[in-house]
């Protein structure tokens, strides 16, 4: 929720490059009022609101989406003040600016680039850099994240032994989630990144997203073609 169309609109699209490189592969719409001809779908109260991000700028959302579990207020872009808030729902949500979440983290924060980006607007530092070194910080987070995955894909191609030009090409072997889990203890995240926390309760939320289901199909895709090319 912003003052411009244009201000979230940016929000929205840079909400959307957080984790690349993997694409993401949900709905957004960088700028919705309620004139669009979703605004009832997407407005309804349901138990599961739809996955989407929204940028808004009519005040009648805090209202309309007050059942929605994430709301970001964007305040003056001259303020330093926004801050994280927890509340039940964001009919709590009030004038000021901030992250209104429910939330719960999976990992713990990393306080050495909190530490820096806070050093940095002590020190006026231009925020080109600072939004350089938020760019790379979660560049490398995501392909820490994404690693085990990549190579846990590449061990479901069947043994050479297996692929015949006399028989059908035999097809990836299935995914499963539990395997992949006993491979993080030797080869998880924690080989390219210091930050702790419940890795297999993270991979478990991704698996429930869009953003998992499209980067699965174009392996699994890749990997079946491949296995039609022996």
């Amino acid at each position: 929720m912003a003052s411009s169309p244009t201000e979230c609109s940016a929000l929205v699209q840079a909400l959307t490059y957080l984790i690349q490189p993997l694409p993401f592969a949900a709905e957004y719409r960088p700028y919705f009022t309620i004139h669009d001809s979703e605004f009832k779908e997407f407005t309804r109260k349901q138990y599961n609101p739809p996955c989407i991000i929204l940028g808004v700028t009519n005040p009648f959302f805090t209202k309309t989406l007050q059942h929605w579990p994430h709301t970001i207020k964007l305040g003056d872009s001259a303020s330093i003040k926004t801050k994280l808030r927890k509340v039940g729902s964001i009919k709590h949500l009030d004038t000021a600016p901030g992250v209104y979440t429910q939330y719960k983290p999976f990992l713990e924060k990393d306080k050495a680039i909190i530490k820096k980006l806070h050093n940095g607007m002590k020190t006026d530092r231009p925020s080109e850099v600072q939004t350089a070194m938020v760019k790379r910080h979660l560049l490398e987070l995501t392909q820490s994240f994404m690693i085990p995955l990549e190579r846990y894909m590449a061990s479901l191609m069947p043994l050479q032994k297996n692929i015949s030009p006399y028989r059908a090409p035999p097809i990836p072997n299935p995914f499963n989630p539990e395997d992949f889990f006993a491979t993080l203890q030797q080869a998880g995240p924690h080989l390219t990144t210091g930050i702790k926390g419940d890795w297999i309760g993270l991979y478990r939320n991704f698996f429930r997203t869009p953003n998992f289901g499209a980067w699965f199909h174009e392996r699994h895709s890749k990997l079946t073609n491949k296995l039609h090319a022996l």
